[in-house]
C-alpha cells in the first residue's frame, strides 16, 4: 500500500487480526484504519508530517483544549473497539514516521504481543470511586461510639479554657477514628473485588493537601480492576450490596466500565517521529 511520503501513522492500539477476520469487519472504524501486520492489526490514522514538528508539538501539547479533545477522541476510539475485539491499547499520540518503523515495532514485541492478546481475550477493566461525606459520617460515628460520647458529655462539664483544649483534642481522637473507619470500609470492598478480579491497581488519592471533592463529599478511595467478563455482574452486584449497607452512613459507590486496559498494559514501545 502506498503511504503519503506527508504522513505519519498514529496508532491506537493492536488488536489480533484472528478476532477481525472472524468479524469480516470494515477496515475503516470511526474514521481510524486496520492494517494488518501478520497475527496483529494496527488501529491507526495518518497525521499531516506538519502537524507533529518539534515546534508544533510543543504548542499543541500547551494547549488545554486541543489535548482535550484529543485524548478523548483516542479514547472513545479504543473504547468502541473494545466492546467488539481484544484490544492492547496504546499510549496517547503513539506515532511512527512510516509503515515500516511500525512493523518494525511488531516484529519486535510479537511474541509480547501475541501473549497480551491470548491474556486480554475476554476481560475488561472497570473502574471503582468511592466518596464519603464526612460531616455525615462524623454523625454516624458519633451517634454509635459509644466512648465518645460518653467523653463528649464529661467535656461539657468541664470549665473553661480546660474545655477548649480537651475539645481539641476529642476533635482529633474523632479524626482519627474516622478515618480509620473510612479505610476499613474501603478496603473491605477492594478485597472483595480482588477476589473475583484477576488484577488490580489502587491508586493515590492523596496528592499533597489537595482534597479531591464530588459535591460535599470527599473521595476516599479509587481502584481499577482487571474482569472476566463472566464476573462483572458479581462485581457490580456486591458494589450495590455496600451502596445498601453504606449510603446512609455519608458514602456512595461508583463503578465504571467497561474500559481499554490502560493500567494493565505496560508495552516498552518507541515511538519515532
Amino acid at each position: 500500500m502506498m503511504v503519503d511520503e506527508e504522513k505519519v501513522i498514529y496508532v491506537y492500539g493492536l488488536i489480533p487480526t484472528m478476532e477481525i477476520e472472524m468479524a469480516s469487519q470494515d477496515k475503516n472504524i470511526q474514521n481510524v484504519r486496520l492494517e494488518e501486520f501478520g497475527g496483529v492489526t494496527a488501529v491507526l490514522d495518518y497525521v499531516d508530517v506538519q502537524s507533529v514538528t518539534p515546534q508544533n508539538t510543543e504548542r499543541i501539547l500547551n494547549d488545554v483544549q486541543w489535548m482535550k479533545e484529543k485524548k478523548m477522541h483516542h479514547h472513545e476510539v479504543l473504547t468502541l473497539l473494545q466492546q467488539q475485539f481484544t484490544v492492547i491499547p496504546l499510549k496517547f499520540c503513539t506515532i511512527f514516521t512510516d509503515r515500516k518503523s511500525l512493523e518494525e515495532m511488531v516484529a519486535e514485541h510479537y511474541e509480547e504481543l501475541v501473549s497480551l492478546c491470548t491474556f486480554l481475550r475476554e476481560k475488561e477493566e472497570w473502574n471503582l470511586k468511592i466518596y464519603c461525606n464526612k460531616e455525615k459520617f462524623k454523625e454516624f460515628i458519633m451517634q454509635s461510639n459509644e466512648s465518645l460520647k460518653i467523653a463528649r458529655k464529661e467535656i461539657d462539664g468541664v470549665p473553661s479554657p480546660r474545655r477548649f483544649f480537651m475539645k481539641k483534642k476529642l476533635d482529633t481522637v474523632i479524626e482519627n477514628e474516622i478515618e480509620i473507619e473510612m479505610n476499613r470500609i474501603c478496603n473491605d470492598l477492594h478485597e472483595e473485588a480482588v477476589s473475583i478480579s484477576i488484577e488490580d491497581f489502587v491508586e493515590n488519592v492523596r496528592s499533597g493537601d489537595v482534597t479531591v471533592t464530588q459535591g460535599e463529599e470527599e473521595i476516599a478511595w479509587s481502584s481499577v480492576y482487571l474482569m472476566d467478563r463472566r464476573e462483572i455482574d458479581e462485581f457490580i452486584h456486591i458494589i450495590k450490596q455496600h451502596e445498601n449497607a453504606f449510603e446512609q452512613m455519608g458514602f456512595s459507590f461508583k463503578s465504571f466500565g467497561p474500559s481499554p486496559v490502560y493500567h494493565f498494559v505496560n508495552l516498552d514501545i518507541k515511538r519515532n517521529t
